[in-house]
């Protein structure tokens, strides 16, 4: 059992001790579509392409716990701090594995734990059960730090085919009241603006998928009172965008977050 899960930042082979042999399935959730027929028309007519019918994935890995000759006290704390490791703080947290080093998901864990004995010592196998955000997210991603630029989302990334907007995490950095704008690179039409309050040497991280502003890189502390206003789609591709700000006196950089299936 040489394989390893990393679970909000904490790692199963580290202090948690946890051995894992293993995960089920490569698989994927695919978009629920539900065909419908025109009269007249040969076969189905398939809808519009809606992501938002995409359920999340489940995952499964297999672990197990080697305590050998360790007392049942023990053994009951391990339990106790593997569970709080996994089930302790609401909602989705970054999972990666040794199993697709390419990507990061964001999960929880949606089921309980249930330890069956190995053997007659103190050893124990489960399963790890998470439901994960359908997205795959490309790990090892270049943050772009711009003033004014053209961001192009590539064909590819480490092999894979990114074809789909991306919700960035954006760190921004400015002085006086501003206005961060991204636009469509062919047409100029405004997609989404970001609205920063007035101060000197203000900071904050702003998250597009959640729409929430952050103090810390963790994006643990509330700063929303640093955002005036958002407006649109706060988003990155798929095809180029231009993004400015309305002066000279702020800097972003964003992390896009790309994604594939």
């Amino acid at each position: 059992m040489s394989g390893w899960i990393n679970f909000g930042g904490t790692p199963s082979d580290g202090g948690m001790n946890i051995k894992i042999g293993g995960h089920q399935v490569y698989g994927g959730e695919f978009q629920a579509v539900e065909p419908f027929r025109v009269p007249g028309r040969i076969g189905d007519v398939l809808p519009v392409e809606d992501l938002s019918t995409i359920q999340n994935e489940v995952r499964i890995y297999n672990a197990a716990v080697f305590m050998r000759n360790a007392s049942n006290a023990d053994v009951a704390r391990r339990f106790h701090v593997i569970r709080n490791w996994l089930q302790t703080g609401g909602g989705y947290k970054v999972l990666t594995d040794s199993y697709e080093p390419d990507f990061y998901r964001r999960a929880y864990c949606s089921e309980n734990i249930v330890p069956e004995r190995l053997g007659a010592g103190q050893n124990f196998a489960f399963d790890i059960t998470f439901s994960c955000d359908p997205r795959r997210f490309l790990a090892g991603v270049t943050p772009i730090r711009v003033n004014t630029a053209t961001v192009t989302t590539p064909d590819t990334v480490n092999g894979y085919a990114v074809n789909k907007a991306a919700k960035p995490l954006i760190y921004f950095s400015w002085d006086y009241a501003e206005t961060f704008v991204i636009a469509d690179h062919i047409t100029h039409e405004t997609i989404g603006t970001i609205g920063l309050a007035n101060g000197t040497d203000q900071q904050c991280w702003f998250d597009a998928e959640t729409m929430e502003a952050y103090s810390d890189a963790a994006c643990t502390q509330s700063a929303n009172n640093l955002i005036t206003s958002v407006t649109g789609d706060i988003r990155i591709g798929p095809g180029a965008v231009d993004v400015s700000f309305q002066s000279h006196y702020a800097v972003a950089e964003i992390t896009p977050r790309y994604w594939v299936r």
